[in-house]
C-alpha cells in the first residue's frame, strides 16, 4: 500500500478524530503529528504533510492530465483547495526554507529572512507554531526534511529520520536529463541511493514514521 493510502486510511478511519492539512504532497517531505496529551478535552488532532514548492499541475485534479494521482486526488476531493494561493518566492535558490520558516514562525517572507539569521532565539521563547501547540496541551511529533537554521529537537517533541534540504546526491542524478537518451541515472535504481539511502525508499520511511506516530497518539489518548 503506497505512502498515500496508508496515510489517508489511517487518518480516516481512526476512531480519534483527526484533522488532515494536506499542502500539495510530494516524495521529499516532512511530516508533523500534533496529538493532545490527554483526554480531557475533544480537540482535534492534527496531521500536517508539507510539500514544499509543487506545482499544482502535479496532481492530476488540480489539471495535471498526464500524471496519475488517485490518492491525492482523493485529499482534494475529501478537503478544500485554495486556488489562489501563491509562494512569495524566498532569499536564495532554496526557496523552501523562505516557505518552511514562514510556516513555522507565522511572518511574511522578508520578515521570515530576518529572523532566519538567529532563529533559535524564537526557538528558546516557544515561539515556532509547534511549540505554542505544545504550550496548549498537544505533543508534537516530526519527521523529514528540515533543511532551516533551528534544532528540530528543541521544536518537537518527537523526531526521527531528519533530514537536510536534499538526498545523497550523485553526478548521474544531478541536472538531469541532459540529453532525451540520458538514462545514467534511474528512479528505480537503488545503487546511486539518493532516496533510496538505507535501503528503503524515503516515501516507505516517512510513511512508516507517520503510521507509528498515529498508533503511538491515539493508544495514548485511549487510555
Amino acid at each position: 500500500m503506497s505512502i498515500f493510502s496508508r496515510l489517508y486510511s489511517e487518518v480516516r478511519y481512526r476512531t480519534t478524530v483527526v484533522f488532515l492539512q494536506a499542502i500539495l504532497l510530494m516524495v521529499m517531505f516532512p511530516i508533523i503529528l500534533l496529538a493532545q496529551r490527554g483526554a480531557r478535552q475533544l480537540r482535534p488532532n492534527m496531521l500536517l504533510i508539507l510539500s514544499d514548492d509543487e506545482r499544482y499541475n502535479t496532481i492530476h485534479a488540480l489539471g495535471g492530465k498526464e500524471v496519475i494521482t488517485p490518492h491525492l486526488d482523493s485529499l482534494v476531493r475529501a478537503g478544500t483547495t485554495f486556488t489562489r494561493a501563491y509562494n512569495m518566492g524566498g532569499w536564495h535558490g532554496a526557496v523552501c526554507v523562505a516557505s518552511r520558516t514562514m510556516l513555522l514562525t507565522g511572518l511574511s517572507l522578508w520578515d521570515a529572512r530576518r529572523s532566519e539569521a538567529d532563529l533559535n532565539k524564537m526557538v528558546a521563547t516557544s515561539g515556532l507554531w509547534a511549540q505554542r501547540l505544545r504550550t496548549a496541551g498537544y505533543e508534537t511529533y516530526m519527521t523529514g526534511k528540515w533543511h532551516i537554521k533551528a534544532d528540530v529537537n528543541a521544536v518537537f517533541d518527537h523526531v526521527v529520520h531528519e533530514r537536510p534540504g536534499m538526498p545523497n546526491q550523485t553526478p548521474q542524478g544531478y541536472n538531469r536529463p541532459l540529453s532525451p537518451g540520458d538514462t545514467a541515472w534511474q528512479p528505480w535504481d537503488k545503487s546511486l541511493e539518493g532516496f533510496w539511502k538505507g535501503g528503503k525508499h524515503w516515501s516507505e520511511v516517512l510513511a512508516d514514521d507517520a503510521s507509528a506516530f498515529l498508533a503511538s497518539a491515539h493508544s495514548r489518548i485511549a487510555t
